[in-house]
């Protein structure tokens, strides 16, 4: 196992973070709501499997990474790995049955998140059937049709796991 992992780990975290990271950049999503369902439900069963396999199933790793370094470096990936097991529960959720529901509100709230990929345009709004307020983005040409207390209304879908995508 560990000759395996040490001398096929690069393509297989390459391979991995390719399936879990797709999904995310070609499906919209209300809220991110997968990557924080996992989160939620997945980050301590993720930690002790993670911590697991440092102490017991790869010794030499633990003999090469010293007393600080190994722990650290362990319970970072642990942290990091549901973001990406989120977006491949979210492309699962995607590809498969799907049904089509109308998301519509009241806006409450417009705001522009600027990072180094660019301009992000988020609108809050309060859904009119369950009264949750939802964040979705949008493109920019759609964004600047909308307005605070305006009104949202748009086409989505509720995959095969009860998140919405588009």
């Amino acid at each position: 196992m560990e000759d395996f992992y040490l001398r096929y780990s690069g393509r297989i975290v390459t391979l991995f973070m390719i399936l879990t990271c797709g999904p995310v950049f070609l499906f919209d999503s209300v809220s991110n709501e997968a990557v924080l369902w996992t989160y939620k439900y997945l980050t301590i069963p993720i930690l002790l499997a993670i911590f697991y396999m440092y102490f017991y199933k790869f010794p030499i790793y633990k003999e090469d990474s010293g007393k600080i370094e190994g722990p650290i470096v362990t319970l970072i990936s642990a942290f990091a790995l549901p973001f990406f097991i989120g977006g491949f529960i979210f492309g699962i959720n995607c590809l498969g049955p799907s049904e089509n529901v109308r998301l519509e509100g009241n806006i409450t709230k417009m705001k522009v998140n600027n990072s180094r990929f660019g301009p992000g345009y988020l609108i809050n709004f309060e859904e009119k059937k369950s009264g949750e307020t939802l964040s979705v983005y949008v493109p920019r040409k759609e964004y600047h049709l909308y307005q605070i207390r305006g009104y949202y209304s748009q086409s989505w879908k509720v995959g095969m796991f009860g998140f919405l995508y588009k």
